[in-house]
């Protein structure tokens, strides 16, 4: 039997193999890019993607729609109302320009989302009175994240607005969440994890910041 230790390497060995191929599937690889990025077998990739179409055969139903959608559309929608522009890409003589276009429309139909929740956050940031009011500078977004800097004692009055913005409904039936870190740079960020903004909370981080 293999002990507690040997169990959570191994498991999570297979968790991240799990995840790479997963996420390299939704976003357009094949077979021979997840075998260079896990360093195995192409055989024992494809194998790994055949096991994920079985299971959540829905994820090739939506590549194949989000394909078909780009070359009899040109285009693919994005969550709240925008589109992906692939016209000119999917119509390319050039065999590999078109497949990426193929892959390219999968992945906006999630990725685009994203950004555009991103960008609604940057407008409400725009609208409010944070750059006025405070010494407040929006810095940049990472993914899903986004960066902010001001002065420590004004935070208990900004980190509330900001997190409002944050968890501002975007998806229909999906509720939007976001945790806080706080740090004094970006590499040095104490996480707090609420569904509800707790500002006992946040108060407790930032004496814990203040002391570094």
């Amino acid at each position: 039997r293999l002990k507690a230790e040997e169990t959570k390497t191994e498991y999570g060995t297979y968790r991240q193999y799990g995840k790479i191929t997963l996420f390299s599937l939704i976003y357009g690889a094949g077979a021979a890019k997840v075998a260079e990025t896990l360093g195995i077998s192409e055989e024992l990739a494809q194998s790994y993607i055949d096991a994920i179409f079985t299971v959540f055969p829905g994820i090739k139903n939506y590549q194949e729609e989000s394909s078909e959608m780009a070359k009899t559309q040109g285009f693919v929608p994005v969550m709240n109302g925008t589109v992906r522009h692939l016209a000119k890409l999917i119509s390319s003589e050039d065999k590999w320009e078109a497949s990426k276009a193929e892959r390219q429309a999968g992945n906006a139909r999630i990725q685009s989302g994203c950004g555009n929740q991103m960008k609604k956050i940057m407008a409400r940031i725009w609208q409010s009175n944070l750059l006025d009011d405070y010494d407040y500078h929006w810095m940049f977004p990472v993914h899903d994240e986004s960066v902010h800097a001001f002065k420590p004692e004004e935070a208990a009055e900004v980190l509330p607005i900001l997190h409002s913005f944050m968890v501002e409904k975007f998806l229909k039936t999906v509720p939007s969440e976001s945790s806080v870190g706080i740090g004094k740079n970006y590499g040095q960020l104490i996480e707090s994890e609420f569904r509800v903004y707790d500002p006992k909370r946040i108060e407790e981080v930032l004496v814990k910041v203040n002391k570094e």
